[in-house]
């Protein structure tokens, strides 16, 4: 049309587009026509441009570090690294690439033949040729490769391509931009480009608190006490992984709105707990109860909708099925879950329902990490979901993609994944925004904070890459990102943070830790705001010094930390906001009802007692996948391999028979790690069943058939069943109860010590048997502790549960503190007399 100029595009190479254009249109600049883009955007803006569509998949840098990770046992020098090393060497020669504007190959291998480590280089350089024909069989393509053909094929833009110098480029980068630019590169600063004159250098104000959870407060009390509007602050991090974790706990705990442009730790997340639950339950936890446990009965995991989807109905059900998968370690071997699930089924008649659950859990997809994650993994509600849907599609993302280019299992990648960053956020309206100080450059705000301005954190100690030594590095150039410069470049996109926000009339304030309350040392403040302080007209540094605010360690100003931190140091008392319930005694009239061995557990410790029963206080025994049964559980096999000897008794070699296959059918319950260490288990076993026949040799023993009670007048019913009865002569009966233990503990003289086998006796009794006492079979030592039933002990019997019974009725359990009690006690760590005996 006539009269009318057709706007030049024009293109800015810069970072955080969306910040900057907003930042632009904050001062009022136009941001018409205006593109702004990194220079692997160009490179592909480019080609679509030249009407070029690239054939090739792009690859992620993740998944680079797979790609290579795959052949990478291929080369001897790297036969052994780990997926750490993998994205070490992606990143290395990410950086190396970036560095050769052309004939990659050729000058990589002449920069690299000049260092003395031949080996390494000739081990770098065979990665490199590995990694580029591994491309070229995928049709892949990598951001490098993108820019060569870019470089290569595209025609010179007719827009105006401007380069921050803020943020500087590769000369692979450069020679990209100036083919497109038809040689006319031009270069600005964010001073320069928002038409803002050059400002004097003003020292801002600084202040050391004294941790860094300590100056995260300070920092946001100040901003409250201040009255300033959230969106109107911008918060710079040295150090992101420090400072970050801090920040999201106070802006999560007082409701206060941030938006994170630095990203946060995947670790504060619900599917990177699950995450690292399923690492544990994979490796040290060795497929077992605990791990198996601690993974599907964790915070994180939505054990409900995992128990309706298998048909498991209540915590029975899920503890039955936790016991026999983590006793099998059932783990994410299908093939091997089939052959343990067939040998578990075959050994014995099992629960159809648990066998059916095991079956649908182990011989199916369910036990892959990326499918239980996405399937299990909670999602919160409330804000934090979009933090806990950003891990959930990471970690299954990056799971499925380094499954699909290696084969290898998960447990390479979770180590290296638990240390991502996830949801890295544009600013939003009503919120306070934090991010590193290069986002803090394309996003100032009226007011700027600076964190973590200690020696120890900026700008960081020179540390070389193992991989491109800095002499290495030199020989493409001098502007090789070498460790020296990488601080240089360091401090110097402080410098311009601090000179633009100068021009700009942004309100700066700067702080660090003056103390590490971790490693309990002092930290000195970064030498370069001194520096700045002498450009800044200064004078020297007692004067620096004397201009540092201090605060305290309760000098916060955010929430309800401060009343907490006032009472405090004013010596006051605060009370509870509500008292705790008194203790309630037991309504009289009420049955309880007890086994003989919970009675003995009373008389031995009745605070135990309390704790065990009546709190229901259970400390489960920790399961050593190691260790091939518990006492308990060798016990439960002895007794199982005694009950053929009820009845007809059969001969020795068909009761090794028997005991032989009990022990078997054992192990398809629990494979052992190491089957070696079953034989020493099995034969203990072996011998202490035949110890017991030899007992029951000349004894007529019958079974009982059904559990049997009596309810006494105290209030207390017993129940229970014995190990056996053995029918004498006379047409009277004796109880027998079997233990397993190495120690004798029982005297016959001694009738509490006798309880458990007397209240056996005395309920018989009142059913209406004669029993004439009882016995206890050491079937280890085969020594017999025999114990006569008499009036005098039922009497005895009584009076041990009336005193239950009163325990019960006025809550008052006394411990029964002995060193050897104690010592083994579970709840030794809460108990106060039994946790004052030395042990």
């Amino acid at each position: 049309m006539k009269g009318c100029r057709t706007m030049q595009e024009r293109i800015l190479i810069a970072q955080s587009g969306t910040e900057l254009l907003r930042m632009l249109a904050r001062h009022g600049k136009s941001t018409l026509g205006l593109r702004i883009m990194q220079p692997q955007e160009l490179a592909q803006f480019a080609l679509m441009r030249s009407g070029i569509a690239m054939q090739e998949t792009l690859l992620r840098p993740d998944e680079e570090a797979a790609l290579i990770f795959r052949f990478l046992p291929e080369i001897p020098y790297f036969a052994n690294a780990s997926y750490h090393d993998a994205q070490c060497l992606a990143a290395s020669l990410r950086t190396l690439r970036s560095q050769i504007p052309a004939q990659e190959r050729s000058t990589l291998t002449a920069g690299l033949s000049s260092s003395p480590f031949t080996e390494k280089n000739a081990a770098l350089t065979a990665v490199f040729d590995q990694y580029t024909a591994a491309l070229s069989r995928m049709q892949a393509a990598d951001s490098i490769c993108m820019m060569r053909r870019a470089l290569a094929d595209a025609n010179p833009l007719s827009a105006e391509i401007t380069v921050l110098r803020e943020f500087p480029v590769s000369p692979l980068e450069r020679a990209l931009i100036a083919h497109l630019s038809g040689g006319n590169i031009r270069t600005c600063t964010l001073r320069e480009l928002l038409h803002q004159p050059e400002a004097a250098a003003v020292m801002p104000a600084v202040t050391e608190s004294y941790g860094a959870a300590n100056e995260a407060e300070a920092v946001l009390g100040t901003i409250f006490a201040a009255h300033l509007p959230l969106d109107q602050c911008i918060i710079a991090l040295t150090d992101a992984a420090v400072y970050a974790p801090l920040l999201f706990e106070l802006c999560s705990r007082y409701g206060i709105p941030a938006s994170f442009g630095c990203g946060l730790p995947i670790t504060l997340t619900q599917p990177a707990a699950v995450l690292r639950d399923y690492l544990y339950w994979q490796t040290a936890g060795h497929f077992g109860v605990d791990a198996l446990t601690a993974l599907l009965c964790g915070t994180a995991f939505d054990t409900g909708q995992f128990c309706a989807d298998f048909g498991i109905a209540d915590r029975r059900q899920l503890d039955a099925f936790l016991f026999a998968a983590g006793s099998m370690r059932l783990g994410t071997d299908i093939s091997e879950n089939r052959a343990r699930i067939a040998a578990y089924e075959a050994a014995a008649v099992r629960d159809t329902a648990l066998l059916a659950q095991l079956k649908a859990v182990f011989t199916g997809d369910c036990t892959d990490c990326a499918s239980l994650i996405r399937s299990y993994a909670k999602i919160r509600k409330n804000d934090l979901g979009r933090l806990d849907a950003a891990a959930q599609h990471k970690i299954c993302d990056t799971l499925e993609r380094f499954a699909a280019l290696t084969g290898d299992p998960a447990e390479k990648l979770i180590p290296e994944l638990l240390q991502a960053r996830i949801c890295s956020e544009n600013s939003r309206e009503g919120a306070l925004h934090i991010t590193q100080i290069s986002g803090a450059l394309t996003a100032l705000r009226q007011n700027l904070f600076v964190m973590g301005l200690s020696a120890e954190l900026f700008p960081g100690a020179p540390a070389e890459n193992y991989l491109l030594l800095d002499d290495e590095l030199q020989a493409f150039g001098d502007d090789a990102p070498t460790s020296v410069r990488r601080i240089a470049q360091t401090k110097q996109m402080l410098r311009n943070l601090l000179q633009t926000a100068a021009a700009l009339g942004v309100c700066t304030q700067l702080s660090y830790c003056g103390y590490d309350t971790a490693e309990l040392k002092a930290n000195n403040i970064s030498a370069e705001l001194y520096t700045y302080y002498l450009e800044a007209g200064g004078t020297d540094e007692k004067a620096f010094r004397q201009a540092i605010r201090h605060t305290g360690y309760f000098a916060q100003d955010s929430g309800g930390m401060t009343e907490i931190g006032r009472a405090y140091l004013h010596g006051e008392t605060l009370a509870a906001a509500q008292a705790a319930p008194a203790d309630v005694p037991a309504a009289e009239g009420t049955l309880h009802i007890l086994t003989p061995s919970r009675i003995e557990q009373y008389l031995e410790c009745p605070k135990q007692f309390c704790y065990q029963h009546i709190m229901k206080m259970r400390v489960p025994e920790p399961d050593d996948v190691f260790r091939i049964m518990t006492p308990a559980a060798f016990g439960t096999l002895v007794h199982e391999a005694m009950e053929c000897l009820c009845g007809e008794m059969p001969g020795a070699d068909a009761f090794s028979a028997h005991a032989e296959q009990v022990f078997r059918a054992y192990l398809t319950e629990r494979p052992p790690m190491n089957p070696a260490d079953a034989e020493k288990s099995r034969e203990e076993l072996l011998r202490t069943a035949e110890n017991g026949y030899l007992l029951a040799e000349e004894r007529h023993l019958t079974a009982a058939e059904q559990d049997i009670s009596a309810e006494y007048p105290c209030g207390i019913r017993v129940y229970g069943r014995p190990d056996a009865l053995e029918s004498l002569p006379d047409g009277t009966f004796r109880v027998i109860d079997y233990k397993t233990g190495k120690t004798v503990v029982h005297d016959a003289e001694n009738a509490y010590s006798c309880i458990q086998v007397m209240l056996y006796a005395d309920m018989l009794t009142r059913a209406g048997r004669t029993v004439t006492g009882g016995e206890y079979w050491y079937l280890r030592t085969r020594e017999v502790i025999p114990c006569a039933y008499s009036p005098e002990r039922a009497a005895v019997i009584e009076t041990v549960l009336a005193e239950i019974a009163e325990a019960m009725r006025t809550n008052h359990y006394p411990a029964q503190a002995s060193k050897e009690a104690c010592r083994f006690c579970p709840y030794k760590g809460i108990c106060e007399e039994g946790g004052a005996v030395k042990c």
